[in-house]
């Protein structure tokens, strides 16, 4: 299972590689290295200096770092898409016709396991 505290360093490195260093933690993750002995069980994250919408946000995120990936809303009429992060699961075999190993990347849109990702921006 994926902690919250997983998920985090990886959020914030990939958004700094795509350019967002005005960034802080704000909810139970804040909380929590504030001291407040509450367990977060999402990521919230409160971006600064982005330029563009949250949905386009999410989606470079999700183009930069695989392991980031979005799901439908569950909420009746809602157009977003809400934002996820898993530890990479990867399988590793040996092909029978070659010899060169090969890696390949299981991804699904099953959210157990996984921590939502909320990406805020000001206003």
């Amino acid at each position: 299972m994926t902690t919250v505290w997983e998920a985090a360093p990886a959020a914030i490195s990939t958004l700094k590689d795509l350019g967002y260093t005005n960034v802080c933690f704000v909810g139970g993750v804040a909380c929590s290295l504030y001291g407040n002995p509450r367990t977060p069980h999402d990521l919230d994250i409160l971006i600064l200096d982005a330029a563009i919408d949250q949905e386009s946000l999410k989606r470079r995120v999700c183009d930069q770092d695989s392991s980031f990936f979005l799901v439908p809303s569950k909420k009746i009429g809602a157009t977003y898409k809400v934002l996820w992060y898993r530890k990479p699961r990867y399988s590793y075999s040996r092909s029978y016709y070659s010899s060169y190993d090969s890696y390949s990347y299981t991804s699904t849109t099953d959210t157990s396991g996984a921590i939502k990702v909320d990406l805020l921006l000001p206003g």
